[in-house]
C-alpha cells in the first residue's frame, strides 16, 4: 500500500514499510546515501553534501562528467546495433539472445568506422580529454589524432551497483588470431576492473531474494543465465576474483556458487577464487558443468527449472571438492597426497569462524583418513603465521595509521603529490638512505647506501618510488602524478594542457594549499623558489619529503607482507626479511 499524501509505503507480506528513501533502498538494493543520490538524479534535484571538501566536490563532478560520456557513448552503440545485418545475425542467431535481453543489458555495437563516435561527441561539445579518460576514445599524441576505441565489436556496458555505466567490454564477432577476442575499458576514477562485477546491477535484487550468488567468468555467460530466468548470476569478466569483488557480493549474500566447465585451467582458477572468498566468511560451493560445456552452452540447452535443479543437486561444498580433486590428482603418490591435504588445511585456515574450521577439519579427516589431531597441528601452523602477518608492522610508529587505507590515500599520497605540484622543479640536496631494489622484492639480503644527492623534488619521488616498483593507490592522484611527469613543472599551467578541467582545478587547489602552508618562510616569485633564497624552507622540504617517502615505503612493505600471507604456502624467509626491512626503515625515520 502506498500513501502519496503521507509519502509512505507498507508491505503487509514482509512487514516492511517507510518513506521513499526506504522504498528505494529495498527495491534497488542501495544504502541510504545511494538512494538519496538516485532520487535526486531521477527528479533533477541538486544533491548537496555540505560536509564535503572542495576536493571531494570536484571529484564528484569529475565522475559525473565521465558518467554522462559513457552513457552518451552507450546510446551511440545501441543505436548502431540494428543498422548492421551481420550483427543482428550474431546476437539473435548465433548467440540466441532475445530483444528483451538485449534491452535489459543495453547491448550495442561499435562500428568499424574510426571516428563515428569521436565526431558525435566533439560535435556535441563534449571534452575530448574526458572522453579519452572515460576510455571510449583513444588518442595518438604523435599524430595528435583521436579515434574510436571500440571498433567492429559487440558492446557490453559494465555498470556499478547504482546502474551508472562505468566501462565497456567489446567482443569481436568472428575469430581473428590478429585481434584480441575482448577489448575492455582502461581503469579510471569510475572504473576499476578489480572492484567491478559484470551484471551486479541487474542481479543484485535476485541475489538478495535467493540468498545466493552464482559466479561465472564471461559477459555472455551472465546474459544467457539471466535470459533463462536465473538472474542471481554475475561474472568477474576476465579478471581473477579479488577481495573487493567478494565484498561487493557480500552486501547481498554470503552464499556463493562458483561455476566452471571442468577443464584443468578452470579448476585451478576456481581453487584460487575460493581462497579469496574464504577470508570474508563466505559459504562457498563449486559447480562443475557437464560434458565440458561452458556456462553459455549449458544454459542455452536447459530451462530455468532444469538449471536450478542441476545447481541444487550438483553444487559441492568447497572442502569436499578441493580435497577429492587434489587426492584424485595425487593418485597413489604419498608425497603428493600429503601436499594435497596440507593445501586443503591451508584453505580452511583462511576461514574466520573457528566453528566452521572445526567442522571442515572433521570432514577432511574422514575423507583423507588422517588423524584429526595431525590436521589440528597443521591448522595451528597456518593460523599462527596469519597472526604474525597481521602484527608484523610495528605499531609504535605512526600508531595505527600504518594499516589505514584511508591514511595511505588521503594523507601520505596526497602530501607527496602536493610536494610535486608545488615544488616539483626545485632542486634540493637529499640525504639518501637507500634500501636497494633487490631488497624490496623479496630477496634475502639487501644493502644500505648512504650519500648526498642533488635532485629536483619530482626526480626524488620518481627515484625513491618507481625504482622500487611502488605506485600510488589513489587513482586520481596516480593520474595527476603521471601527467605531471610529462610536463615542465616550472610552468604549472602546462598541466592544464594534459589534465581535464576538473582535475586541473583539483591539482591547483592542492598546490595552493601546500604553498599557503609555507607562506611564512616562502619568498618566491610566481611560486618558483630560487636556490639559496629560503634556506629554512629548503631544510623543511628536504626532511619532510624524505620522511614521507620512507614512511610510504613501509606501507608498501606492509602490502607485501599481506600478499605473502594470502599465499597457500607463505615463504617464511620472505616474511622475516620484510619485517626486518620494516624495522630498518623505522630506524631511518627516527634519524
Amino acid at each position: 500500500m502506498v500513501s502519496p499524501t503521507k509519502g509512505i509505503f507498507k508491505c503487509f507480506s514482509s512487514s516492511k514499510g517507510g518513506g521513499i528513501a526506504t522504498f528505494i533502498m529495498e527495491k534497488e538494493m542501495m544504502n541510504y546515501p545511494e538512494a538519496i543520490r538516485h532520487l535526486c538524479k531521477l527528479y533533477s534535484i541538486e544533491f548537496l553534501e555540505t560536509e564535503s571538501t572542495n576536493e571531494e566536490k570536484l571529484l564528484a563532478q569529475h565522475k559525473e562528467s565521465l558518467f554522462i560520456i559513457t552513457k552518451t557513448a552507450n546510446e551511440y552503440y545501441k543505436a548502431n546495433l540494428n543498422y548492421f545485418q551481420e550483427v543482428l545475425n550474431y546476437v539473435y542467431g548465433e548467440r540466441q539472445l532475445t530483444a528483451e535481453t538485449i534491452q535489459k543489458f543495453e547491448i550495442g555495437f561499435g562500428p568499424a568506422t574510426v571516428s563515428g563516435l569521436t565526431n558525435q561527441l566533439i560535435n556535441n561539445g563534449f571534452n575530448w580529454k574526458l572522453a579519452v579518460e572515460a576510455s571510449v576514445l583513444g588518442y595518438l599524441p604523435e599524430k595528435n589524432k583521436l579515434y574510436d576505441k571500440f571498433r567492429n565489436r559487440v558492446m557490453f556496458p559494465i555498470k556499478n551497483i547504482a546502474g551508472n555505466i562505468i566501462g565497456f567490454g567489446g567482443r569481436i564477432m568472428v575469430k581473428d588470431d590478429n585481434m584480441a577476442k575482448y577489448v575492455n575499458s582502461s581503469d579510471s576514477i569510475i572504473y576499476n576492473k578489480s572492484e567491478a562485477l559484470y551484471g551486479i546491477y541487474e542481479a543484485k535484487k535476485s541475489i538478495s531474494e535467493k540468498n545466493q550468488c552464482l559466479l561465472t567468468e564471461g559477459y555472455l555467460d551472465v546474459i544467457m543465465f539471466h535470459q533463462k530466468g536465473v538472474e542471481n548470476t554475475v561474472a568477474s569478466a576476465g579478471t581473477a576474483l579479488t577481495t573487493e569483488q567478494v565484498k561487493l557480493i557480500k552486501r547481498f549474500t554470503k552464499n556463493v556458487v562458483v561455476m566452471f566447465d571442468g577443464d584443468l585451467p578452470g579448476l585451478k582458477a576456481a581453487l584460487r577464487g575460493i581462497d579469496v572468498l574464504l577470508p570474508e566468511g563466505m559459504n562457498v560451493k563449486v559447480l562443475i558443468l557437464p560434458d565440458g560445456q561452458d556456462p553459455d552452452d549449458f544454459a542455452k540447452a536447459r530451462t530455468q527449472e532444469q538449471i536450478e535443479n542441476y545447481i541444487s543437486e550438483n553444487a559441492v561444498d568447497f572442502v569436499l571438492f578441493k580435497l577429492q580433486h587434489l587426492l584424485r590428482m595425487a593418485a597413489d603418490n604419498i608425497a603428493l597426497r600429503g601436499e594435497a591435504i596440507e593445501d586443503v588445511v591451508s584453505s580452511i585456515a583462511k576461514m574466520p569462524s573457528a566453528i566452521q574450521r572445526e567442522i571442515y577439519l572433521s570432514q577432511c579427516a574422514n575423507i583423507s583418513k588422517i588423524n584429526i589431531e595431525m590436521l589440528h597441528t597443521t591448522l595451528k601452523k597456518y593460523t599462527a603465521e596469519q597472526v604474525v602477518f597481521n602484527v608484523a608492522a610495528p605499531q609504535s610508529f605512526y600508531g595505527q595509521f600504518v594499516s589505514s587505507k584511508n591514511f595511505i590515500q588521503k594523507q601520505c599520497e596526497r602530501k607527496i603529490l602536493q610536494y610535486i605540484l608545488a615544488y616539483g622543479s626545485l632542486e634540493l640536496t637529499f640525504k639518501e638512505v637507500l634500501l636497494d631494489k633487490a631488497g624490496m622484492i623479496g630477496q634475502q639480503t639487501y644493502k644500505e647506501v648512504n650519500f648526498d644527492a642533488k635532485r629536483t623534488v619530482l626526480d626524488k619521488v620518481i627515484y625513491e618510488l618507481e625504482n622500487d616498483g611502488i605506485h600510488f593507490l589513489n587513482l586520481t592522484f596516480s593520474y595527476i602524478y603521471d601527467k605531471a611527469k610529462s610536463v615542465d613543472l616550472r610552468d604549472f599551467n602546462s598541466l592544464r594542457n594534459v589534465l581535464s578541467e576538473e582535475t586541473f582545478l583539483l591539482a591547483n587547489e592542492m598546490r595552493n594549499e601546500e604553498l599557503n602552508g609555507n607562506k611564512n618562510v616562502l619568498t618566491a616569485t610566481g611560486g618558483i623558489i630560487k636556490p639559496g633564497e629560503v634556506p629554512e624552507l629548503h631544510l623543511i622540504l628536504q626532511n619532510a619529503i624524505r620522511q614521507n617517502l620512507l614512511f610510504y615505503k613501509t606501507v608498501y612493505i606492509e602490502c607485501l607482507i599481506e600478499e605473502e600471507s594470502k599465499k597457500d604456502k607463505p615463504n617464511k624467509q620472505n616474511v622475516k626479511h620484510y619485517i626486518d626491512l620494516m624495522i630498518r626503515i623505522k630506524k631511518e625515520l627516527n634519524t
